[in-house]
Formats: C-alpha cells, structure tokens, sequence
C-alpha cells in the first residue's frame, strides 16, 4: 500500500500530469489561433478552417505525445494505432462544432472549445490506456 503512494510515483505523475497540460495547451493555441486566423483572416468558411487546422495539429499531437509525453519509439504499429484514434477522434470532433455552431447556434470558437476538452479526456484515456501502453 505505501508504495502505491510513495513520493516517486506522485513526484512522477505530477510531471506527466504538468507534461499533458503543456501539450494540451499548445494544441488549442494551434486549434483556435489558427481557425480564428483562416477564417476570419482568410475568409474561408469556420468548418473547412477547422478541418485544416486539424491537419496541422494531428501532426503536432503525434510528435509531442510520442517523444515528450509517453515517450515511445514511434513504431510503426504506434503510428497506426494513433492515426486511428485521432482520425475517429477528429471526424467526431469536427461533427460535434458542426451540430453545437450550426444547430445550436453557439459561436464557433466556443463550439471549438468545448468539443475539444471533451475529446482531449477521450484521446488521453485511449492514448495512455492503448495507443502509447508501454509492454510489462
């Protein structure tokens, strides 16, 4: 039972949790600078904003989960593995802004938000529980 709370561990899981946050963070900068940039800059309609955006931040996600965060060999078994999870992940995500935006009528940024802390805590459960499970 001590070693289940023993100071390493929480010293340990202090970091991974500060580790994802920092993560975390730099994906929604890219996520709403960046779809706020193309669509109100650039005049291209929110949703294909969006869907560029996502393009760039899979990109990120994958090299900043992999060698910072869980710190795997990107294999290529990784690599497909995360893919899945982060196309399945971002149809639904893009899906979720479309109904909340245009059904809803929030504005989009916030629609942008909100769907993506929902699907941060799915991605970082499968992440941690599937895609970057270190073998025992």
């Amino acid at each position: 039972m001590a070693n289940v709370l023993s100071k390493e561990k929480i010293v340990g899981s202090s970091k991974f949790v500060v580790k994802f946050l920092i993560g975390t963070a730099i994906s929604y900068g890219i996520n709403i600078i960046l779809t706020f940039f193309l669509t109100e800059l650039v005049s291209i309609p929110y949703i294909i904003s969006y869907c560029i955006t996502q393009v760039v931040q899979i990109s990120f996600s994958f090299s900043y989960n992999s060698k910072i965060l869980f710190k795997s060999g990107v294999s290529k078994w990784i690599f497909a593995k995360f893919l899945i999870v982060l196309f399945t992940t971002a149809i639904m995500n893009i899906l979720t802004v479309k109904l909340l935006t245009d059904y809803f009528a929030v504005y989009y940024l916030l629609s942008i938000s909100l769907s993506l802390a929902f699907y941060t805590i799915i991605k970082y459960t499968i992440y941690n529980f599937y895609v970057f499970k270190k073998a025992n």
